[in-house]
């Protein structure tokens, strides 16, 4: 493991957009064995070659300049509890052998900041898995538990 690791705050356009197509997918295959490479490019896409950084953001963290960690969110247009205040992750993923670096704090650290900037006033962090570690994480950071969802894939 590298430990010159540093955080972009902005835009990914310090690295190769492949590179955060793969950090991308290695977030998806550890969710599930099953997800479409089109949806995954679709919604990279949107985050990665965004017009309007006041809606949207995807921020990295990079060792020796290759991605090892990403989160990317969305400020959501309407919500039925926080109007346009609120920003929702989309993904968050930091590679395993650098999860012990302190990379997820930084990134949340400079999501929240960015969730400022742009006026929101709640943020939206999930865990998929019911992580006990991330969810410490999210806990140490101020977040606390606000519901369960349910998926069902629509034949």
């Amino acid at each position: 493991m590298t430990s010159n690791i540093t955080y972009s705050v902005g835009h990914p356009e310090v690295c190769d957009v492949q590179d955060v197509y793969a950090l991308c997918t290695r977030a998806c295959l550890a969710v599930s064995e099953e997800y479409s490479q089109e949806d995954l490019l679709d919604q990279v896409d949107s985050l990665f070659y965004s017009e309007d950084y006041s809606k949207k953001i995807l921020l990295l963290a990079l060792a020796d300049g290759v991605p090892v960690g990403c989160l990317g969110g969305i400020k959501i247009p309407t919500h039925f509890l926080y109007g346009d205040r609120l920003v929702m992750e989309q993904v968050l993923w930091v590679d395993e052998e650098y999860r012990n670096t302190r990379a997820a704090n930084r990134l949340i650290k400079a999501y929240e900041k960015w969730a400022r900037e742009i006026g929101a006033t709640h943020i939206m962090l999930s865990d998929i898995h019911g992580d006990e570690k991330l969810q410490r994480v999210y806990k140490k950071k101020g977040y606390s538990l606000m519901e369960t969802s349910f998926v069902k894939e629509l034949n």
